[in-house]
């Protein structure tokens, strides 16, 4: 049987990761894409060997097009799929599917209206692994359920090719869209939707960059955290009378251990994930159908109404989403400053990049507190030399180097409190605790996290690893 054809609307880092499975698969091929950027759209056709656009619907009535992949920023969802489904093409989406549960109702109405296929990516739902843990838990295997526990909590908004997204309220960013639907939705597929849910966030620049939600049903309760700012790892546990199941990196499902007294079962699956929801897609709109019998359209429809009411739940975000994404006061000007620092690779360089933003016009009342690792002396120089320049900046630093305690022990003396010696990283939250410091600078320079004192309290005992990983 021939590959089935796909049109890629969007060329970023998850197409290409699925471009490389569904090739690595085989049961499909890239017939034509289209980007916003016309050389990143070359780029792409070059490397996977197609043919790229100038616009969506070109790519989508060139020949050998079946199906059509829409990859773009989630604000842009709803706009290219509409376009897909003008055009009569059968659409895949990724996730989150639109912002909200509006939109998303009116794409379906439009896809069952033209009579074509639509269906969100989630390749969750796609894998062996998720399907048998929701089978075990549906035939009663665990018993009455007693607790469901999930985190999912790494500080992306370091990385450099999320944080642009991640920290826009334009493109959709923010914890709950991005990276909330997948635990939401694995509660969802096991248990319905819930009777009671209870959100509360924090929210910095308009998006919310941490939540705990608790999705309440009859005898238990689902207790979820999420953030993109705070590192708390993967996982996802429930709980019966008889037994339990622990699902490590359950966005992923490739494996998955439940136990039942003395008997335990692992369930595993090391398939190509991208390569199989493609497969599965293609065979379902070669058969005819109009939604995907994997993530159909009610569930889909039923976690975007969740996700709205988490959103819209009373004193979420303290004074409320539309007041904090308004008051972004200091917030705004002090995430330029890190996110320049952010975008250099070593210690001279990020203390250099400082002198950019000096003059920038922080609010009376701003200050940006960071922690720092001195690498040697000439950083030492290089960071008086900014703190100087730019009057807001209070720093609680240590040296890599016990030559150059000393020397950093005189600077703080000559700083007016500005500059705060530690001596061991341990010292850090002490040093910083009258400030509760937003951002917090590791040595790397890779890893820069909004994380409050309280936080650093808690994780003191690990301290010098995490500041010297």
């Amino acid at each position: 049987m021939a590959q089935f054809g796909w049109a890629f609307i969007g060329t970023g880092d998850i197409a290409r990761q699925v471009a490389v499975q569904i090739q690595k698969e085989g049961s499909c091929r890239i017939a034509a894409v289209w980007n916003r950027t016309a050389e990143r759209a070359q780029a792409f056709a070059e490397e996977f060997g197609t043919r790229a656009f100038a616009t969506p619907e070109e790519a989508l009535a060139a020949p050998g097009v079946e199906g059509a992949y829409v990859c773009v920023n989630a604000s842009h969802h709803a706009e290219y799929v509409r376009r897909c489904l003008a055009a009569g093409v059968p659409v895949l989406c990724e996730k989150p599917f639109t912002l909200n549960e509006k939109d998303s109702a009116v794409l379906f109405a439009m896809a069952k209206e033209r009579g074509l296929y639509l269906s969100e990516a989630m390749w969750t739902w796609h894998n062996a692994t998720a399907l048998r843990v929701k089978e075990r838990v549906q035939s009663g295997a665990l018993g009455r359920i007693r607790s469901v526990r999930a985190v999912y909590a790494f500080p992306l908004v370091s990385m450099q090719k999320y944080r642009g997204r991640l920290l826009s309220p334009e493109a959709g960013g923010g914890a709950l869209l991005d990276i909330g639907v997948y635990p939401v939705r694995y509660v969802y597929e096991l248990f319905g939707a819930p009777e009671e849910m209870i959100c509360r966030g924090s929210l910095r620049g308009g998006v919310d960059l941490s939540d705990r939600i608790r999705m309440r049903y009859q005898g238990f309760e689902a207790d979820i955290f999420i953030s993109i700012s705070r590192f708390g790892g993967e996982k996802l546990v429930i709980r019966g009378e008889k037994g339990s199941i622990y699902v490590p990196h359950f966005h992923e499902g490739n494996g998955a251990v439940m136990k039942c007294g003395k008997e335990k079962e692992v369930f595993s699956d090391d398939s190509l994930l991208y390569g199989k929801q493609f497969a599965h897609v293609a065979a379902e709109i070669r058969a005819g159908k109009k939604e995907s019998a994997f993530i159909p359209a009610a569930g889909t429809l039923a976690v975007m109404r969740l996700l709205d009411a988490c959103r819209a739940q009373p004193g979420r975000y303290g004074d409320g989403y539309a007041q904090a994404a308004r008051a972004l006061s200091d917030f705004v000007q002090a995430r330029a400053i890190r996110d320049a620092l952010m975008t250099q690779a070593d210690e001279a360089s990020l203390l250099g990049e400082w002198a950019r933003y000096a003059a920038l016009p922080l609010c009376e009342d701003a200050r940006l507190s960071l922690s720092v690792g001195l690498t040697d002396a000439a950083a030492l120089s290089a960071l008086m030399r900014q703190m100087a320049a730019f009057p807001a900046l209070r720093v609680a630093a240590f040296c890599l180097r016990a030559a150059d305690e000393a020397a950093l022990v005189r600077a703080a003396a000559q700083s007016q409190g500005r500059l705060l010696p530690c001596i061991r990283p341990q010292s850090i939250p002490d040093a910083l605790e009258c400030d509760r410091p937003r951002f917090l600078l590791y040595p790397s320079g890779a890893h820069v996290a909004e994380l409050g004192i309280g936080h650093w309290r808690r994780l003191r005992a690990q301290a010098a690893r995490t500041l010297y990983e």
